[in-house]
């Protein structure tokens, strides 16, 4: 399992920066923000400019496990622009790109993914770049039951889940029963914490800390290890897009030095 963060923790910093900062962290790899908080890279890049974001993240010294690119899938004209984000992560050398499904958390939308993901699956085999779908509050896939409908209606390798568990938790999942059931089709994993309540909040960046929230962390990671998941783990921390890059290098760090010492415990991980 490689550990990674998502440089959407650094969106008020250029790409080159994120990835320097996200390198002083003392992660190995990092997950390409492609959203509009944070536009590190963008389907609309010209040659040039792919050639200049190759030349920046070899320069990194990490290894790109991911590109994040949000879509609603049901929508023709949004599945056509995410066609357009695998082909760009395809041209940087990116092996996958994470999204979530779109919709509503209703049946109707339910079924219109299932209807469409067959459609995706084939995009991204055509394309040779795998899609991870995260199951997202309030989104048509949105627990563990509209999760495993969605792969089994894909129905390919190009297609798994990418698992949150601060999404699941919002849902009313428990997040270790969800990873058991969840974890043949995981092919990525967001990991954060939570600030919880009553609303189950995601709540400001430094909540989001793994060890600061309300989610059982350790228990998860011994799940996932004990599971064989052998894909990227990547820190994903939103609402930091006006943080100056030291205030983020902070959360990284100390994100980074947390899951590290809980997967020492867990299996001597150096």
């Amino acid at each position: 399992m490689i550990i990674g963060c998502n440089t959407v923790l650094f969106g008020s910093l250029d790409l080159k920066e994120a990835l320097r900062y996200i390198s002083l962290a003392g992660f190995e790899a990092a997950e390409l923000s492609c959203l509009r908080m944070a536009q590190h890279v963008w389907p609309d890049f010209s040659e040039d400019k792919i050639a200049q974001t190759k030349e920046i993240l070899d320069q990194s010294g990490l290894k790109i496990v991911a590109m994040e690119a949000v879509a609603n899938l049901l929508e023709a004209e949004q599945r056509e622009w995410f066609y357009s984000a695998l082909r760009l992560a395809k041209a940087l050398g990116v092996p996958l790109v994470t999204t979530g499904s779109g919709g509503k958390d209703n049946e109707e939308d339910l079924r219109q993914i299932e209807a469409a993901i067959p459609e995706v699956a084939a995009q991204a085999e055509s394309i040779g770049v795998k899609v991870a779908v995260k199951p997202h509050v309030h989104a048509a896939v949105h627990d563990v039951a509209s999760a495993l409908r969605m792969v089994e209606a894909a129905k390919s390798e190009w297609v798994g889940l990418n698992y949150d568990a601060t999404h699941l938790y919002r849902e009313g999942e428990d997040i270790l029963a969800a990873w058991d059931r969840l974890a043949p089709h995981v092919i990525h994993i967001h990991f954060r914490d939570l600030l919880g309540g009553e609303n189950k909040q995601i709540g400001p960046p430094i909540n989001q800390v793994p060890g600061l929230g309300v989610l059982d962390l350790p228990a998860l990671l011994k799940r996932i290890v004990a599971s064989g998941y052998q894909g990227a783990l990547d820190l994903e921390v939103i609402g930091a897009s006006e943080y100056p890059g030291e205030e983020s290098l902070g959360i990284a760090a100390q994100s980074r030095g947390y899951i590290r010492r809980c997967l020492e415990e867990i299996q001597g991980k150096k």
